[in-house]
């Protein structure tokens, strides 16, 4: 299934639902065919890429990810500081009841509650049961004197479920935030509900918001019917970089304890950042093929570019002249190329990007 996962690669990085409609050439004249030369279609993928690593670099510089690389001690991948961090964790396992997490299947908060402050002379914490929070104040970095970082576990419910013979609670509603010298690093708000009667409680309903500082994530995700879910992500940093996702799954049957990948029907995806946009559609029928082919993977997906709209091109499996299998772009002149032509560059930039968080990628 290895050409299959490449698919779906290439959908979300190019730029990804629209149900399959034909299985034409791609040479069309139809309305929202693009009339703008194929050497600017060229260049607004390229434009895309480049957005996406400025967007990425955006984050690499925000307040999140410098706060979370200070607190990590990362160099080039290796985090430096994971004795003193393991250390403050093993500390605060002896005042947060963690264990009844696996011993009762659920997070005991209102029996948590309180200020937990590390005491940095004696390397241990101190509770103090004066809130109906959670409250952890700790050192945002090792070389820190003073406890700079705050994270607050605002308010937690859940709801007993019942799965394969036991008894366990999933969360229905969770807030929490970090702040790092009274600047927020992170903070979560979600709200979720489950098909409480099934003997499989899925979930029906994902609600949720987090941020990372400077971007905010908010995913949405629900049951449609028994046999239909949609879900919809959006990322963006409210100054320019903005990236959405949509997809929706269709499934055969609603016996979810049975369920396994050839029981999909059917996937659409919309994938947009900035002028363009990935529409893509994937026959189910195509996860029961361990090799497919070429023809049938091109003949069960449907992935289709559009730039401010308009069609540019589509995606398709070919085979190049090393007999080698590759995701190509076929432009609306019929001619196409290599997505590597961009992919690889792509990835060239963010390894350098990333590379002070993770360094090689090899």
């Amino acid at each position: 299934m290895n050409k299959t996962i490449n698919v779906f690669l290439i959908m979300l990085l190019v730029v990804s639902g629209c149900k399959k409609e034909d299985d034409d050439p791609v040479v069309n004249n139809n309305n929202n065919s693009s009339s703008s030369t194929i050497a600017q279609d060229k260049q607004n993928i390229s434009n895309t890429f480049s957005s996406m690593e400025s967007c990425i670099t955006t984050l690499k510089n925000g307040y999140g990810a410098t706060a979370l690389k200070n607190f990590l001690n990362l160099d080039q991948g290796e985090v430096l500081a994971e004795d003193w961090i393991e250390d403050m964790l093993d500390n605060i396992d002896d005042l947060l009841d963690l264990d009844a997490i696996d011993d009762d299947n659920r997070f005991d908060y209102s029996g948590n509650t309180g200020t937990y402050t590390w005491i940095q002379s004696s390397q241990s914490w101190n509770k103090n049961s004066n809130t109906n929070k959670i409250i952890i104040n700790f050192p945002a970095t090792e070389w820190d004197q003073s406890n700079d970082a705050v994270f607050t576990f605002h308010s937690y419910s859940d709801i007993s479920l019942f799965y394969d013979g036991e008894s366990f609670f999933a969360p229905k509603s969770v807030v929490a935030d970090l702040y790092v010298d009274g600047t927020k690093v992170f903070d979560i708000n979600g709200i979720y509900s489950y098909d409480v009667g099934n003997a499989t409680p899925i979930p029906t309903n994902i609600n949720t918001t987090l941020t990372f500082t400077p971007y905010i994530i908010s995913i949405s995700a629900q049951r449609i019917t028994s046999k239909e879910f949609e879900a919809d992500i959006t990322i963006t940093n409210n100054s320019g970089c903005i990236i959405t996702l949509h997809a929706d799954v269709r499934i055969s049957h609603d016996d979810y304890e049975n369920l396994d990948e050839t029981d999909i029907v059917e996937v659409n995806t919309i994938f947009v950042h900035d002028n363009m946009k990935i529409e893509g559609y994937m026959d189910g029928s195509l996860l029961s093929y361990d090799d497919p082919s070429n023809t049938q993977i091109n003949a069960m997906t449907d992935v289709e570019l559009f730039y401010t709209n308009s069609k540019i091109g589509e995606l398709i499996f070919q085979t190049n002249s090393n007999n080698d299998d590759k995701v190509n772009v076929v432009y609306m002149d019929g001619s196409s190329e290599d997505v590597e032509a961009y992919y690889d560059p792509f990835i060239t930039n963010i390894e350098q990007i990333l590379f002070p968080f993770m360094g090689d990628w090899d």
